[in-house]
């Protein structure tokens, strides 16, 4: 476990996704998120707790740290790579609630392979901007004729199987890195 102090905190845009986007004290569990440098480490007690606690693990004993490492009114961020190539977020959205936490929030997120950062952050609870996304894609200037037939495709199998963009997002941009993040709150 490491104690991350002000000046260490991720580089990645994600923390407009936190309640608090400057937490006082940072707690990170398992291995280092995307983004984050810890350049301090120290030691704490079992007894310690932290503005916001970070993991890239959903594991239930993972979480129940996390939940516990929390104080109260603080946040949780979790950033998976799932291992399979189809995923079911709402498995992390169920551990997340059986830890103990509340106002789960997940997102898609996507990068393309010559960046270094996400190009978008997807809210798998808003239909309206998973519908955004497709049709943006299909929308691409400089594609060639075949490309745009795929990205029409890709727009029609995803508004009759709502659920495949969260679930296989490779289907869309094959090459792409992709990961589902979760924010959650600790009740006070």
């Amino acid at each position: 476990m490491t104690v991350l102090g002000d000046d260490l905190f991720p580089t990645t845009a994600w923390r407009f996704l936190l309640p608090d986007p400057d937490p006082k004290s940072i707690i990170h569990l398992g291995r280092p998120v995307d983004g984050v440098k810890p350049l301090q480490r120290q030691r704490f007690s079992s007894n310690d707790t932290a503005d916001l606690v970070m993991t890239s693990s959903a594991d239930p004993g993972t979480l129940k740290r996390a939940f516990a490492s929390c104080r109260p009114g603080g946040a949780c961020f979790v950033e998976v790579e799932p291992s399979t190539r189809v995923f079911d977020p709402e498995g992390l959205r169920r551990a997340l609630i059986d830890a103990g936490f509340a106002s789960v929030r997940l997102y898609s997120v996507s990068e393309a392979p010559d960046r270094q950062q996400p190009s978008w952050w997807v809210p798998l609870d808003s239909k309206p901007a998973q519908r955004h996304l497709l049709s943006s894609q299909g929308q691409r200037r400089g594609r060639s004729g075949m490309a745009r037939v795929v990205d029409r495709v890709t727009e029609l199998v995803s508004n009759r199987f709502p659920g495949l963009l969260i679930r296989a997002p490779w289907l869309l941009l094959p090459r792409w890195r992709w990961r589902v993040c979760a924010t959650a709150l600790r009740p006070s």
